[in-house]
């Protein structure tokens, strides 16, 4: 089968093994954005045709992240997806097409055969909106806002610089818009002099034909491209920030028997150096940057937590992998589960902290540790448990023989860099397996 998006049309069909999908603002179209909505709020201005191209590049890549099954495939994980999407800078992409390729299936862990379809459709036609009407934001850059610890820590740290930041939100479960808009609050009350603006845009894929895929590794690069959108309105080329730590953003297996797929990769560093290059060499002069790039959780939290509004709200961020899951169990949502991956990454960031956050399994409880383990929900707890006491039992020559061997795209500096954080989030994750009392200290 061969994917094809089109702009602005409404009718979704299946043609000599093509089948197409209407990527637009209509009640008909399958994949539809609200960003239009919220641009026409701030701008009189066309999108510019790179930046739109990529936000229609980011935008299919996602809706067929999310709408192919790997259950069905060989390895039961890897896809081979074959897909035209259609650009109004057609020449540019398709140079760096071969480039763009590999890059995806870096990201995404498939294999894609993106071709682009030149095109004069553009996805954003301008409003009647007059311009006095016009909201004005002041800002000298774009940052990502999840709502999660990183980003949380990253808005304080730009804004100690005083920074003028536009934060972006993408909102993936319907309470997570009203969280995102609390933190931000609570950083223009402490950050009085900075102009702190948040803009959240939600996505949806309504195409009934194609099943619904739980993994999505390329979420963030929808994010990315949305928030260039925003940062497409200076004359400037102002940076772009993905605030992440830098030992999630390598995703080294946890044991053999697990190897990472379902983490992102958005901000490992070769991913991120390689969009870089694509993005320059299209005419998208912005860098995208990770100021916390070589930096464990903890370092990152430890770097902001003197600040108040850190204080006060750091136990109301997210870093679960699924904060919604709670809503099936007719609980409270969302909620960090305490038992995923990230969210054990994100228990030791706060060691030295009172963690004071919510957690669905408390696992310094004795019923609740007790209730984890007996249940299937236990594989991430006891894969970071392996993934501890593996480390402890090399030597530091096996140590670092093992790091290398598990991070093939970094280059020599940058191992170096990220051995370190990798030692140090392995020693943080060991100090909260301690508090559980599974393994002896």
């Amino acid at each position: 089968m061969i994917y094809e998006f089109v702009k602005n049309e409404y009718e979704v069909k299946d043609y000599d093994n093509v089948h197409y999908i209407s990527i637009g603002n209509s009640v008909k179209s399958n994949v539809k954005s609200n960003i239009l909505d919220i641009w026409e709020k701030i701008s009189n201005e066309k999108i510019k045709d790179i930046y739109e191209d990529f936000f229609i590049i980011a935008l299919s890549i996602y809706a067929l992240d999310k709408k192919i099954l790997r259950k069905i495939t060989e390895d039961g994980w890897t896809r081979n997806i074959s897909v035209r999407i259609p650009v109004l800078e057609f020449s540019k992409w398709e140079k760096n097409k071969d480039k763009i390729n590999d890059l995806f299936s870096f990201l995404t862990g498939d294999l894609w055969n993106i071709t682009f379809v030149e095109t004069n459709e553009k996805y954003y036609h301008m409003g009647s909106c007059d311009k006095k009407e016009l909201e004005v934001l002041n800002y000298d850059c774009v940052s990502l806002f999840s709502g999660g610890l990183d980003s949380f820590c990253g808005a304080i740290s730009l804004l100690e610089k005083n920074e003028n930041v536009l934060f972006v939100g993408n909102q993936e479960y319907p309470k997570l818009k009203q969280k995102q808009i609390n933190l931000i609050a609570a950083l223009k009350k402490e950050f009085t002099k900075a102009n702190i603006n948040l803009k959240t845009f939600t996505t949806r894929i309504v195409d009934k034909s194609l099943a619904n895929e739980d993994t999505s590794r390329s979420r963030s690069i929808l994010f990315i491209a949305a928030a260039y959108l925003f940062a497409s309105l200076k004359d400037e080329p102002i940076p772009v920030y993905i605030p992440e730590n830098g030992f999630i953003g390598l995703n080294i297996p946890l044991t053999k028997n697990r190897p990472g797929t379902c983490s992102t990769r958005t901000t490992h560093p070769y991913f991120i150096r390689n969009l870089n290059e694509i993005l320059q060499d299209v005419g998208i002069k912005n860098l995208l940057i990770n100021p916390f790039k070589y930096d464990s959780k903890r370092k990152i939290v430890d770097s902001v937590s003197m600040h108040k509004a850190f204080k006060d709200l750091y136990s109301q961020t997210y870093s679960c992998s699924h904060p919604a899951l709670a809503r099936y169990y007719k609980r409270s949502y969302p909620v960090n589960c305490g038992y995923c991956y990230p969210c054990m990454i994100r228990k030791s960031s706060l060691i030295n902290v009172d963690d004071k956050s919510e957690y669905w399994f408390d696992l310094s409880n004795q019923f609740d540790y007790e209730e984890l383990l007996s249940s299937s929900k236990k594989s991430d707890f006891l894969a970071v448990i392996a993934t501890v006491l593996r480390f402890e039992k090399m030597n530091d020559d096996e140590k670092k023989e093992f790091f290398y061997a598990n991070t093939p795209f970094l280059t020599n500096d940058e191992r170096e860099k990220f051995f370190e954080c990798y030692k140090e989030t392995i020693l943080d994750l060991r100090s909260v397996i301690n508090k559980t009392g599974y393994i002896k200290k």
